[in-house]
């Protein structure tokens, strides 16, 4: 964990999930973030869809 975590720690956190969940990923349908960020997931095949606003 850091307190202050920039674009490098972020992409290494979702390359370790998406390691962790192997096969599994493929089924996973949504991936809840935090909206102050903008990060992309490269060619992991994964996008970020925002959530309608309350």
């Amino acid at each position: 964990m850091t307190a202050n975590p920039d674009g490098a720690w972020v992409a290494q956190q979702a390359h370790n999930l998406l390691i962790d969940l192997g096969d599994r990923a493929t089924a996973m349908r949504f991936l809840v973030r935090d909206r102050d960020v903008s990060e992309e997931l490269g060619d992991t095949g994964w996008w970020f869809e925002k959530s309608p606003d309350d």
